[in-house]
């Protein structure tokens, strides 16, 4: 048997995932300010999250990680400021993904952490198990950040 259960894990066919994930980012479309809304719909099982990070579309790391909270009808908003002031004109990669219970109470312990009042991935986690993500260009005047 477990012979078996290794064979099968090995070869990507055991264990399966028995819940659908569906992630979708709708808005905004065109150019963005830089304090931007971003909204969208999810459905992960209970006990996984939903959390938004961002990246210029020329750089790997992820910044402004955050945890984002699903409501009625799936539906998901975050206002975020979009990369800094002087990134006018800059293509920016939104992701949307969906992480395990361990995995998010890592990312918000480091959130929350007196020492790391800022910080950043050089890739998204690997507990990872869903996401998708949509190109925003920010708009060339508006660089005042979020509140």
């Amino acid at each position: 048997m477990l012979t078996t259960v290794l064979v099968l894990a090995a070869i990507g066919i055991w264990p399966t995932r028995s819940t659908k994930y569906e992630i979708s980012i709708a808005s905004p479309n065109g150019s963005i300010p830089r304090c931007a809304t971003i909204t969208g719909s999810a459905s992960i099982p209970s006990g996984d999250s939903l959390w938004i990070a961002q990246r210029a579309a020329a750089e790997k790391p992820y910044y402004n990680l955050n945890e984002v909270a699903i409501g009625d009808g799936n539906a998901w908003q975050i206002t975020t400021t979009v990369g800094p002031a002087n990134a006018t004109g800059v293509t920016f990669t939104v992701v949307a993904f969906a992480l395990n219970a361990e995995a998010s109470q890592v990312l918000l312990d480091l959130a929350t952490s007196p020492t790391n009042s800022y910080f950043y991935l050089q890739a998204l986690p690997q507990q990872v198990t869903e996401q998708t993500s949509r190109n925003m260009t920010r708009n060339t005047t508006d660089i005042t950040a979020c509140p």
